[in-house]
């Protein structure tokens, strides 16, 4: 059986597992209980050569970014320290943070585009009347975080109020 955890190899020997006559039962009676290496179930081939692959997984709510500086900041002390002296290389073959970077750049560009082109394709506002007419366009857009169809629901039952008497005229010619 492997185990790997925070026990000791004599802690886990003199594990009781079982009491009989009044004696305990230890894992060391029944079992040999020492350390090995585990055996190499996969090997990694990199630039027609072995090499050892060391991974980095991914855990929930840790921040990628900030790990990713660490494992780079060590990967530079181990290149130029022990693996230098030792006359080993080391080498990073991927980095998420490349996506996470080029994705946020891609997020700014789009929002400096989109602003550019509400402020050159918005309408004149020539038709609208004279005052300050930024106050008009604060009450066209939706609050943040307001639901767009509630906004459209509430804009059509006012204007429904508004315009009803002159449908009702009308229906009556």
């Amino acid at each position: 059986m492997r185990y790997a955890g925070a026990y000791d190899v004599a802690e886990l020997g003199a594990l009781v597992l079982d009491w009989r006559d009044g004696r305990p039962g230890y894992l060391a009676d029944i079992a040999d209980v020492d350390i090995e290496y585990a055996d190499r179930d996969s090997f990694v081939i990199n630039k027609e050569g072995n090499a050892i692959a060391v991974n980095a997984h991914r855990e929930s709510g840790v921040n990628v970014l900030e790990v990713m500086a660490g494992l780079q900041q060590a990967y530079a002390e181990l290149q130029v320290g022990p693996l230098a002296r030792a006359s080993l290389s080391i080498e990073q073959v991927y980095d998420e943070t490349v996506y996470i970077y080029r994705s946020l750049q891609m997020l700014g560009s789009n929002l400096m585009l989109g602003i550019l082109l509400a402020v050159l394709l918005r309408p004149d506002a020539d038709y609208l009347p004279e005052g300050n007419r930024n106050l008009v366009f604060a009450f066209i857009q939706p609050p943040p975080g307001m639901n767009l169809d509630h906004v459209e629901k509430e804009m059509g039952r006012v204007i429904a109020r508004a315009w009803s008497p002159t449908w009702q005229v009308s229906r009556h010619r």
